[in-house]
């Protein structure tokens, strides 16, 4: 049931969002989950906390277990990627005497695929959340939203960036921040994703778009 907003609105959705984010940090534990549980928070706080539809737990724990086989790939995927980056940079320059042109060519590769990994990261789990892909499919499909849309995504790495640091900081936000960080993600990428469903065929669309509400 929806409510007319307010103090007793915020409160609710505040709680929510705290609910949401202790769940993200236990199911990130095993570390291998990072996708599933990326992607199921963002599901659950689009559809539970901005659409008030069904409870966080219900919500976030049926997306997680859809969502789990994909999202260990998706995350084994960048992970490798992003160490295989790391270690070319640090070849490039750790070993002075490799060739000067072999060095700039691995520390290129290196850096190149980094930003890569940076393009990818802020869409991926919501790509996940949204449609049954393959982790290809889903790591192709964000990179193409991160360069079509400069914008958003400059945006969502800063605030990305920023809940990162303050985790860092302060750990005890863990209970508040990967949750407001995906509600802000939210305002940024559902437009977009608005934007495309709005250029598909009459009919060819999800038979239930709850997320239409927003």
């Amino acid at each position: 049931m929806k409510h007319n907003g307010g103090f007793s609105s915020f409160l609710e959705h505040s709680g929510q969002i705290i609910i949401l984010s202790v769940l993200w940090t236990v199911s990130c534990l095993p570390v291998i989950t990072l996708g599933a549980a990326s992607a199921a928070l963002y599901h659950a706080v689009v559809k539970s906390v901005r659409c008030e539809r069904s409870s966080p737990f219900k919500v976030y724990a049926k997306a997680l277990r859809t969502d789990l086989a994909q999202g260990a790939v998706l995350t084994l995927i960048l992970v490798v990627y992003a160490v295989l980056a790391v270690n070319a940079l640090y070849f490039s320059r750790v070993y002075p005497g490799v060739p000067t042109i072999l060095r700039a060519i691995v520390s290129l590769v290196g850096g190149a695929s980094l930003f890569l990994i940076l393009l990818a990261a802020p869409y991926a789990h919501i790509f996940l959340s949204r449609f049954r892909m393959s982790a290809l499919q889903c790591l192709k499909a964000s990179l193409y939203c991160a360069a079509g849309n400069v914008k958003c995504t400059a945006l969502m790495l800063l605030t990305s960036a920023v809940g990162g640091l303050l985790l860092y900081l302060i750990p005890l936000f863990f209970v508040w921040i990967p949750g407001t960080v995906c509600y802000i993600h939210s305002f940024l990428f559902e437009p977009l994703f608005k934007k495309y469903l709005s250029q598909l065929p009459d009919g060819s669309g999800p038979d239930d778009p709850w997320y239409m509400e927003l």
